[in-house]
């Protein structure tokens, strides 16, 4: 990959998508603290009802740190590799 005329990265696409975090959106069957710690875990948004987290490698100590409380439904989405692109390139992905 080359940004601005320059080598950034040489990397396969299996590297790419095993590199990229999964997005995880936990919504609660009621309004909970936010006071749990997510080892693991980077928080992109935290409501009373709903958090959205990004995960990198397993995500057994975030299920389980979440096994106590009022969890109604968990979404998993992996990131697509252009986000997994954008990320590399220091970008955000868009929301």
């Amino acid at each position: 990959m080359v940004r601005d005329g320059r080598l950034v990265a040489i990397r396969t696409l299996s590297e790419l998508r095993a590199a990229a975090p999964r997005r995880l959106t936990i919504r609660f069957s009621r309004p909970v603290s936010p006071c749990t710690d997510l080892a693991g875990a980077t928080v992109v948004k935290r409501d009373a009802d709903c958090w959205v987290l990004d995960v990198q490698g397993p995500i057994g100590s975030v299920i389980a740190a979440l096994s106590a409380m009022p969890v109604a439904d968990v979404d998993v989405a992996s990131f697509t590799l252009d986000e997994a692109i954008l990320r590399l390139f220091g970008e955000s992905p868009r929301c």
